[in-house]
């Protein structure tokens, strides 16, 4: 297996370099296009990349999109990574962080990210590996907003072995094969109700969290993660009393309440992560790792990012207002 190395922003019909066509060229037919897109509705796409061939040449046409994707799957991958400015590529994860300082853009985070998981996945260097960096930075911002408010205690159902008591109800099947077929008559497996934050919700975040914990150490020598370590060191606190000991069928099967959407997100991309990882967190800290396909859309992060900084400046209510058109290509400077 192949992966092939672009950068983003490729302007139209940018002639690829000899080496890249020859290795497409067995999987492109002449005259053939492969386009890669994201979808933006029920019927709208958005063009992340297109490849045609014309002969012996590859012509490529880029848009504000990174990410990785199949040209033929098993066989020959495509990586887009973000451009470089006077050599530097582009600090996304501080465009990210300084984004999510801005309450509101939460509820744009629709889209920013798409993730293929009914793709293979593909194998990668752990330094190549943008996705994990950005849904951790996402996530954990998430949760430094939550835990601002502090964690949501709910109603959730306990299972336990009680000595000499009863507390709810007696789960009779459990009860017979645990203590009375072994002569434990004075114990009972009770079923009740418990009103606290160790519930379902909380340690799937707590899950994710450890996953993060652990996953930031890898950066450490590549990004600057000093921000992220503060984020961690914030947030773990209230995580305390929080277990991180629940299934993974519990994982994908747990539906949140949509009236706590800061909640809701979060939730959904602590599942992200953990599906990223396959629930194992023996997977993080590889020299080489496997990724489902991606693309992030670079332009919805600059929109945000410049939307936090332009509220920072214009500071009266509605003065700036974060509006979604997309029906025409909007085209940002070069030096974003």
């Amino acid at each position: 297996m192949k992966v092939i190395q672009l950068q983003e922003q490729i302007l139209d019909n940018s002639l690829l370099r000899n080496d890249i066509s020859s290795t497409l060229l067995s999987y492109i037919e002449d005259g053939e296009e492969v386009v890669f897109s994201v979808k933006r509705g029920k019927e709208e796409k958005e063009l992340c990349l297109k490849l045609q061939r014309k002969c012996s040449d590859v012509l490529a046409t880029g848009s504000y999109f990174v990410g990785i994707d199949w040209i033929k799957e098993n066989e020959l991958a495509l990586q887009v990574s973000p451009k470089m400015n006077d050599t530097f590529e582009i600090d996304y994860v501080r465009m990210l962080n300084d984004a999510m300082c801005e309450e509101e853009n939460h509820q744009h985070l629709k889209d920013l990210i798409t993730i293929k998981f009914d793709k293979p996945s593909i194998r990668i260097n752990q330094k190549q590996d943008l996705l994990s960096i950005f849904l951790i930075t996402e996530y954990l911002n998430l949760l430094q907003q939550i835990v601002k408010k502090g964690l949501k205690k709910s109603y959730y159902i306990v299972e336990e072995n009680l000595s000499n008591k009863v507390k709810g109800r007696i789960v009779i099947e459990k009860n017979i094969h645990k203590n009375l077929m072994r002569g434990n008559i004075t114990d009972n497996v009770c079923s009740y109700q418990v009103y606290d934050i160790d519930s379902p919700e909380n340690q799937i975040l707590k899950k994710a969290l450890c996953f993060c914990i652990k996953q930031l150490d890898i950066y450490s020598f590549s990004v600057d993660i000093s921000c992220l370590k503060e984020k961690v060191r914030i947030v773990s606190p209230y995580f305390k009393n929080v277990s991180d000991n629940v299934s993974i069928k519990k994982i994908k099967s747990f539906k949140t309440n949509p009236i706590y959407k800061d909640y809701m997100r979060a939730v959904e991309i602590a599942k992200l992560l953990l599906k990223r990882y396959s629930y194992n967190i023996t997977n993080i800290g590889k020299t080489e790792i496997f990724i489902p396909p991606f693309w992030i859309d670079m332009s919805k992060l600059f929109e945000l990012y410049v939307f936090h900084h332009l509220r920072r400046v214009f500071t009266v209510k509605n003065e700036i207002t974060y509006y979604i058109f997309r029906s025409i290509p909007v085209h940002f400077p070069a030096a974003y």
